[in-house]
Parts: C-alpha cells; sequence; structure tokens
C-alpha cells in the first residue's frame, strides 16, 4: 500500500529516512522501477545493517541490477541531506525524532517541486476495538483508569497530524491489517506490548486473563486482532490547504504479526 502510494517512475531519486529492515524495499522488489537512486539513511546498529548486507548479496546474485542502493549511517534530524529527492520515505519513524517540525521543514527543503513525501504512523483502530475489552475484563474503578490510555494516543494523533499539517499540503489515508495469532499468550504479549501502561496490571492477572481471552480464539484455534496505520501523501505546501481525508479507501489487507 505504502510503495503504491508513492507512484514511483523510472529513474527518480528517492529518500527512506530511517530504512530499517528494508521491508518497503523487501516486499516490492519485483517492483521497483528501473534506474532509481534510493538513499537509505538511519543510525549505525540498526536493522539497516542487515538490509544493506542483503542489498549487497541481491546484486550478487544479479537483483537490483537496474537499481543503485547508497547507504548512509546518521542522524536525520542532525545530519546535512542533499537533494533534491522526488520521493521521501518516512515510515514509523515518528515516534523516535525529537524535534519533528524541524525534521518535516528539512524534508521540504530537499523535496522537488513536484515530489511526494510519504509518511505513516500507527493509527487508532487497535485502541478502539481493545477499549470494549478491557472494560469487560477489568472492574469499573480499574478501567477508568485504564481508559485514559486511548484518550492519550487520540491526542497523540491529533498533535503529529497537527505538526505535519503545518509544513505540507496533506492527504489522509488509512489501511487495515490483520493480527494473527497462534496461542493467548501471543495475543497478550502483544497488548501488553503495544499498551505499556496496562503491562502491569495483565501480568498480575495473567492466568485470569489469558482464560478471558479462550473466547476469543476463532474456528481455525487462532486469535485475530485489526489495526490500522495513517498515511500521510504529502507535497510542498506552497499555501494552506485543508486536509482532503480518504479513510479506508478499498487497500485493506489481512497482514501477519
Amino acid at each position: 500500500y505504502v510503495f503504491e502510494k508513492a507512484e514511483m517512475k523510472q529513474g527518480m531519486s528517492v529518500l527512506d529516512a530511517g530504512a530499517g529492515w528494508g521491508n518497503l524495499w523487501r516486499c516490492n522488489q519485483e517492483q521497483i522501477p528501473e534506474r532509481l537512486h534510493v538513499t537509505c539513511v538511519d543510525k549505525h546498529n540498526t536493522h539497516m545493517d542487515t538490509f544493506c548486507a542483503y542489498i549487497e548479496e541481491q546484486k550478487s546474485e544479479g537483483e537490483f541490477a537496474e537499481c543503485e542502493f547508497d547507504f548512509c549511517w546518521d542522524d536525520l534530524e542532525t545530519m546535512v541531506l542533499n537533494g533534491p529527492y522526488e520521493r521521501i520515505f518516512f515510515n514509523h519513524v515518528v515516534a523516535q525524532i525529537s524535534d519533528r517540525p524541524a525534521l518535516y521543514r528539512k524534508f521540504s527543503s530537499v523535496l522537488s517541486e513536484d515530489g511526494v513525501f510519504i509518511c505513516t504512523w500507527g493509527g487508532l483502530l487497535f485502541y478502539e476495538k481493545l477499549q470494549p475489552l478491557l472494560r469487560e475484563f477489568f472492574e469499573e474503578d480499574e478501567y477508568v483508569q485504564l481508559s485514559k490510555l486511548y484518550r492519550k494516543h487520540k491526542e497523540r494523533a491529533e498533535e503529529l497530524e497537527k505538526e505535519i499539517q503545518e509544513v505540507f499540503r496533506v492527504e489522509k489515508h488509512a489501511y487495515e491489517i490483520k493480527l494473527h495469532f497462534a496461542t493467548a499468550e501471543e495475543f497478550m504479549e502483544y497488548i501488553q506490548q503495544v499498551c505499556r501502561p496496562v503491562r502491569e496490571e495483565l501480568e498480575l492477572r495473567r492466568s485470569e486473563f489469558l482464560t478471558f481471552l479462550q473466547r476469543f480464539k476463532n474456528e481455525q484455534g487462532q486469535f485475530t486482532f485489526e489495526r490500522d496505520t495513517y498515511l500521510y501523501r504529502c507535497r510542498k505546501a506552497e499555501e494552506r490547504m485543508e486536509v482532503e481525508e480518504n479513510v479506508n479507501v478499498g487497500y485493506t489487507f489481512d497482514g501477519c504479526r
């Protein structure tokens, strides 16, 4: 979905800011346009070290012959970016940035006049669906405290959206994935990872919560849960414009944990 929304063409110059494992390129290897020049940036001792080794291995086997990858290990917030880039990807990296508006302005300065900046972060669907589950499991007094979690993430999402709107002209999209868990233990572990404020509460009642989760097992003996990701397709802001929202635009798909 992210790859398709970028609408890349042959010969483009691309920046993958916070490239990490390189899933954008690994998962779309057969669709990468020819003569694409991709600059990947991330810090040392991250998954990008592995991605760099993967590209070198693939090139030795004759893959990526028509595409050029450069790797730069540096800090996006302090480094100098050399554009222009016709496409910039910034996937699930916002949580690692201390001054997002400043970095957005830096990205805008190196984005070509007709370029596209693609930014993504997690949506609210998981928390919305988790609310009734937690309400059923916890006592009312406990749930009142835990419900603050959803409000916190909602406020956070609104803040992130406002920041990016102040720098770019934005189209907002959302796409859903379905998470599959083989056991109740895996499902519980994921809830604890995503919702840290409930981690200790659930651990104290671990056995009880695992029994509670059993009722959500499907006919295949698995546990499924939905979540979404917001995708912001941005252009240089010549003037302030209203945000165009296109939520769930037909790209819903099943994903694996």
